[in-house]
């Protein structure tokens, strides 16, 4: 019956060149939330069965992971089934013809074959099980064995050990969804409260938890909502995003019709993997709309390193959390300030009240006063009716973190010292004072202290703001933590990016380690993230920028003592020669902008 059927239906092509093919990018546009959702519980499964296949119990034999499509998503051993049946990566039976892989995913049973009961002349001398793996009565995909038959192989132990195993690792899922659930809860507990719309869905898009407000703009039951799919009130492009992301305008399905609504959407991570989403929302057009509080999502766990002044930093910004007093958060671009306040504002008793941060570098000067103080009803023409709360109202409570706070504009110092002595405001155009319960944490990475004695920065303000600085070190005066830091970014985004079992070439460390970091934190983090994006099942010094690669410290400078064949060899491209002389600048110069630009003979701007 077999032969039959693949000799009336002859034998396919394989489709898939690895596990990666673009007829899994087809079904993701046709079902993207059922694929979603398989993709996490297939990454999961391989997880948990790493490291019982490295076991190598079957010696000679190979174990391996498909997905439902019979595509490899993982092996230890992949030169070894390249051998068994070269130029094949699909064991789907229109492609591989009789297989117990194959056969296990159509019948969904396990499954064993031997030897010429294989279709394929190259398995005739085989042995094949399969055993299908089937999450929630879904299937996902199978767990193959392959062998040749003299190996004499117990194929009864096989087939008990991966039956086992896939029983345990199917355990494995139940459990990590709830304790992702669990954390997901946890979250939504902390940053929302019911002035606002909110919900929460994990990695498979299924709603876990919502409030009164979500409820109702939503028109159904509680009831309904909880184990529902968002995709059926959100569309699949907004309710996935990588980062935290506004949507503006953006349209919700409702049971009363569609609504506009403005709306926050931010991916939740668990250890360094994704595990879901949540959502903060209302219609357009609200009094409220425009602002923006936004819940921490940084916690000193998330705080990376084993430097001993970097620990010495944490181990005091913790000690300082839940301290009233103002802090200022000291270090170069990218370094992570950001992170410390987070984390401060998350460790405090302000933890449940809102967290409001303001970049004084990204506003417009004549937009910077009523974005700060905000503004009363009639203050402007085309003001608001009713007048806008400013930053300092909207944190109340909280925290509010000015970021760049060099940045200020000079005729507005006066002020902020104002506000921030007596914790109060009076909006632009109004007459009465707002008092304020908040605590202030600013953040720079310009030399105040030299911007005081330039007079470029009110030194009354400095010294207000200057009760407890926190000076974030660059990485490159903490290079034992980059080994820690670039592990934790590849596996953050080999499971973000759906790519488990990701190898690293050790040269491609070593590069990351002898790199000066211009950027810090935020540029390993960038590198990394572009390397993981193009790396196939390794990665390897070819998916590093050039500069990165280029960058050998001995040959930015050349003298005399160089001879015309060690100049030869030498030789960079200008552009990776300028990007060499701009890092050894900003190195000597321990970041200073002016300092490297007038070093180099060029302006402030050029050197952007």
């Amino acid at each position: 019956m077999t032969r039959k059927r693949h000799t009336e239906q002859a034998l396919q092509p394989p489709r898939f060149n690895d596990s990666n093919t673009a007829d899994h990018s087809a079904d993701i546009t046709e079902n993207p939330d059922k694929e979603s959702t398989k993709r996490v519980e297939l990454s999961y499964l391989v997880e948990g069965l790493q490291d019982i296949l490295r076991l190598n119990v079957f010696f000679s034999g190979t174990v391996f992971v498909c997905d439902e499509k019979g595509g490899i998503v993982f092996t230890e051993d992949s030169q070894k089934l390249l051998r068994a049946v070269p130029g094949h990566h699909c064991w789907l039976e229109q492609s591989m013809g009789t297989n117990a892989i194959g056969r296990a995913l159509r019948e969904l049973q396990t499954t064993v074959i031997k030897g010429g009961k294989h279709q394929k002349p190259e398995l005739h001398n085989a042995v094949t099980v399969g055993v299908p793996v089937l999450v929630d009565d879904h299937l996902i995909g199978c767990v193959g064995f392959l062998d040749t038959v003299g190996n004499r192989v117990d194929l009864g132990l096989v087939k008990k050990f991966i039956e086992s195993a896939v029983f345990a690792t199917k355990k494995i899922i139940e459990a990590r969804k709830k304790v992702d659930e669990v954390f997901l809860l946890k979250n939504f507990l902390n940053d929302y409260d019911d002035n606002r719309a909110a919900m929460i869905w994990d990695a498979n898009g299924t709603i876990c938890q919502l409030n009164k407000q979500a409820e109702i703009l939503l028109g159904m039951p509680r009831e309904e909502l909880l184990g529902s799919h968002i995709g059926n009130y959100l569309d699949h492009h907004c309710s996935r995003p990588v980062v935290e992301t506004d949507l503006r305008d953006s349209t919700l399905h409702t049971s009363r019709g569609n609504i506009i609504m403005n709306a926050r959407i931010r991916p939740e991570f668990f250890n360094a993997r994704l595990v879901g989403w949540s959502f903060s929302f209302e219609p357009a057009g609200t009094k409220d709309a425009s602002v923006r509080i936004s819940p921490c999502h940084y916690e000193f766990s998330n705080i990376v390193g084993k430097n001993k002044d970097f620990i010495r930093l944490l181990k005091t910004a913790r000690r300082i959390a839940d301290s009233p007093s103002n802090i200022l958060v000291c270090g170069e671009s990218g370094t992570g300030k950001e992170l410390f306040v987070q984390a401060i504002h998350a460790a405090s008793s302000r933890c449940r009240k809102p967290f409001v941060a303001i970049n004084c570098s990204a506003i417009p000067k004549e937009l910077m006063e009523t974005e700060i103080f905000g503004y009363a009803e009639g203050a402007f023409t085309g003001a608001k009716k009713g007048g806008v709360a400013g930053k300092f109202v909207q944190a109340d409570g909280g925290t509010l973190f000015l970021d760049e706070i060099g940045d200020m504009p000079g005729e507005l110092q006066p002020k902020l010292l104002r506000a921030i002595q007596e914790r109060q405001v009076i909006p632009v155009g109004g007459s009465k004072p707002v008092s304020v319960d908040i605590r202030i944490i600013c953040a720079s990475n310009q030399d105040l202290e030299k911007m005081v004695a330039e007079n470029r920065f009110r030194a009354d303000l400095y010294y207000r703001l200057n009760v407890i600085t926190l000076n974030v070190p660059a990485l490159r005066d903490r290079k034992d933590d980059i080994l820690i830091l670039a592990d934790y970014f590849i596996d953050h985004y080999s499971r973000l990016l759906n790519k488990p079992g990701l190898k690293t070439e050790p040269q491609f460390i070593d590069y990351l380690t002898h790199f000066p970091w211009p950027g810090n934190v935020r540029e390993l983090e960038n590198v990394i993230e572009r390397a993981v994006n193009l790396a196939g099942d390794t990665l390897h010094p070819e998916l590093l920028p050039v500069e990165i690669r280029n960058f050998h410290p001995e040959k930015v400078q050349t003298g005399p003592d160089h001879d015309d064949t060690d100049a030869r060899n030498d030789i960079v491209p200008m552009e990776t020669m300028e990007k060499q002389l701009i890092q050894k600048a900003l190195i000597r110069f321990e970041g200073n902008i002016s300092q490297a630009s007038t070093a180099l003979g060029i302006g402030r701007t050029t050197l952007y």
